[in-house]
């Protein structure tokens, strides 16, 4: 028998985020173990079909279980710099000076799990100057994707989404403390809606926005 030669991931940071979402769109509603890990295979060793069914029981197994088990990592770190195809790029230096555009792009990226390298194109940007630990990064024109491995793209989107949820968190306990010590508003909140049922109305919002950053 032939032998099959596969360029098997060792970790996120071999596989693209593209592949991940080709991976994702194509087993969204796939009930099928075995169709489903002979398209992990198939996606994420960049082979055919045609070599995927030519494979060994055994090798299929062993090499579907270990992408399984990287996919299945939980942890993320957030990359500032990243080498990509010859380019550096550095995540956005100050999330606080977001332009509108910036902003804008990345509210509607993030909402869809399909745009991801639309999303890091708006996070990551060539570094134009750099000393030390501090850089700047090219002005946001828009509209670029970019393909970064996936352990890139996955350490970001969890920073964002830790720092909303922090954000809303904050908002939530600094909002009933206002309610509670507030002699004004907590008169103002009792002679309309009632405490109690402000108090309800506030955890359902936020209830809501944990589900939306989820």
């Amino acid at each position: 028998m032939k032998k099959i030669k596969v360029n098997v991931p060792s970790n996120l940071s071999d596989i693209k985020t593209s592949q991940y979402l080709k991976f994702v769109k194509v087993t969204k509603d796939l009930e099928d173990e075995l169709t489903l890990k002979k398209y992990m295979v198939g996606i994420f060793c960049n082979i055919p079909d045609n070599v995927v069914n030519a494979m060994t029981k055994t090798s299929f197994d062993d090499v579907s279980k270990h992408i399984n088990d990287i996919l299945g990592q939980t942890e993320f770190d957030l990359k500032r710099v990243v080498k990509h195809d010859g380019v550096t790029y550095g995540f956005i230096p100050n999330l606080e000076e977001l332009t509108v555009g910036e902003m804008a792009d990345l509210s509607e990226y993030m909402k869809d799990e399909t745009k991801l390298t639309k999303s890091m194109g708006v996070l990551y940007r060539p570094i134009t100057i750099r000393n030390g630990d501090k850089y700047q990064i090219e002005d946001y024109i828009g509209g670029n994707d970019l393909d970064l491995p996936l352990n890139v793209t996955l350490g970001a989107s969890f920073f964002l989404q830790n720092l909303m949820q922090d954000l809303v968190n904050y908002t939530q306990n600094f909002i009933m403390e206002e309610v509670q010590t507030n002699k004004k508003l907590r008169s103002s909140v009792e002679n309309g809606v009632g405490i109690n049922q402000f108090t309800d109305l506030l955890k359902v919002t936020f209830s809501n926005l944990k589900m939306l950053i989820n």
